[in-house]
């Protein structure tokens, strides 16, 4: 029984460090969204947009129009954050564009090319 005293806290402690890192994930959105859900969607779409962008906007300063072009997924990232209540919807949601916009672009290529 010792075995399984340890194994039960290795996993208890296993769990914990997955739940600090949702929690992270969860605290901007999640956190906010209890005062006021506007706000939590206009931060997290703000926040969302600039990382993606960002890097190239401080290159060539014409770039920052690109913010305009994630705010849509941004939304639909917040909204389903909402409705499944995990951070893992979200996750696959934007695995899944990722893939669609990968997909197009190899599409494309292969037209043009």
């Amino acid at each position: 029984m010792i075995w399984r005293k340890d194994y039960e806290s290795t996993e208890n402690h296993t769990q914990r460090r997955g739940a600090c890192r949702t929690e992270h994930r969860n605290a901007l959105h999640g956190g906010l969204r209890r005062k006021n859900r506007t706000l939590a969607y206009l931060v997290s779409m703000l926040l969302f947009s600039l990382y993606h962008v960002w890097g190239y906007a401080m290159i060539d300063p014409t770039n920052w129009v690109y913010l305009l072009q994630y705010l849509p997924v941004s939304w639909l990232l917040c909204r389903c954050y909402e409705r499944c209540n995990s951070i893992w919807g979200r996750i696959f949601f934007h695995m899944s564009v990722n893939a669609v916009s990968i997909s197009a672009l190899n599409a494309l290529s292969e037209l043009l090319g």
